[in-house]
C-alpha cells in the first residue's frame, strides 16, 4: 500500500525484496530465496534438517548494499532432539565475495568476512546464543569457536513448539550500536563492531549432527528485514538474557 510522506512506521520500512512472504500462504520457495541440501518447504514454515544427519540452507539471493542502519528478524525452532549435540544453526550476514563456497561450517561458510550468529548446544556451558566475527583472512576453527565468540548469552531453543525470534539491529546513528535480541530481551549489545559499506549475503544454515544420529529439526517460520531501527529494537536493557560465567576457585595456598 501508498504510505504519506515521512510515514516512519515499522510497516513502511519492512523490505519484501530480503524478507519471506507469509509462509503460511506460499506454496513454494520465494523466487528471491535460494534453499539448499535438505531444506524444504512444509505446512507454512522451511524445514532445514528434515531427518538424521541432514543439512539445509536459505541464503537470500540477491545482495544487501549496507549503506545504512537496517535491522532484521529471523523466526525459528528447533523441535525432535534436546540435549548436547554437534549440529546448530547458525544466521550470518557476511560479505558477497564469499559465499558460500565451503560448506564446513554449520553448513556455512569456514571461511567468511562479516557476522555469524551460532545457536547450538555443544558448548561448555549448554544451550547458548553466541556472535562470531570473522575477516575472511583465515577459515574458522570449528573447535575453537566458543573461545572466539565476542559475544554470548545463555538460551534454551531445543524441543520447544514455541518458535524463537532473534533481532538483529545495527544502528549507524548509535554510533554503529550492534545489539542482538532474543524474544524482545536483549542477548549482548556492542558498539565496537563496525560492517564496512560493501554488498552483503543474508542466509540461515543448519545441521542436526552425528552425535546420538539425532533428528533434531531445524525450522524457519519467518524472516523480516528493515531499512532502519524499529519500535522494538529500542526496547530498553531491563530484562538481559542470563550471561553465560565460569566460576573460578581461588584457594589460598596458606590455609588451603
Amino acid at each position: 500500500g501508498s504510505h504519506p510522506l515521512g510515514d516512519t512506521s515499522d510497516a513502511s520500512k519492512l523490505s519484501s525484496d530480503y524478507s519471506l512472504p507469509d509462509l503460511i500462504n506460499t506454496r513454494k520457495v520465494p523466487n528471491n530465496w535460494q534453499t539448499g541440501e535438505q531444506a524444504s518447504l512444509e505446512e507454512g514454515r522451511i524445514v532445514l534438517t528434515s531427518n538424521q544427519n541432514s543439512k539445509g540452507s536459505l541464503w537470500l539471493k540477491q545482495g544487501f548494499d549496507l549503506k545504512d542502519s537496517f535491522t532484521m528478524e529471523w523466526t525459528f525452532r528447533s523441535v525432535g532432539y534436546s540435549g548436547q549435540t554437534d549440529g546448530g544453526i547458525s544466521f550470518w550476514f557476511v560479505q558477497d565475495s564469499n559465499i558460500p563456497r565451503d560448506k564446513q561450517l554449520y553448513n556455512g561458510p569456514v571461511n567468511y568476512d562479516g557476522l555469524q550468529l551460532l545457536v547450538d548446544n555443544n558448548g561448555p556451558l549448554g544451550p547458548t546464543l553466541r556472535g562470531q566475527l570473522n575477516d575472511g583472512q583465515k577459515p574458522v576453527d570449528k573447535t575453537k569457536i566458543y573461545d572466539q565468540s565476542f559475544a554470548s548469552c545463555l538460551m534454551g531453543y531445543q524441543d520447544s513448539s514455541v518458535p524463537s525470534t532473534i533481532r538483529v539491529t545495527y544502528d549507524l546513528e548509535d554510533d554503529n550500536l550492534l545489539k542482538v535480541q532474543v524474544d524482545n530481551k536483549v542477548c549482548f549489545q556492542t558498539r565496537k563492531v563496525r560492517f564496512p559499506s560493501g554488498s552483503y549475503r543474508i542466509g540461515v544454515t543448519a545441521q542436526n549432527g552425528a552425535v546420538n544420529n539425532n533428528a533434531e529439526s531445524f525450522e524457519i517460520f519467518k524472516m523480516q528485514f528493515f531499512n532502519g531501527v524499529i519500535e522494538d529494537s529500542l526496547i530498553p536493557n531491563v530484562n538481559a538474557m542470563g550471561q553465560p560465567k565460569l566460576i573460578t576457585k581461588y584457594i589460598d595456598q596458606q590455609t588451603g
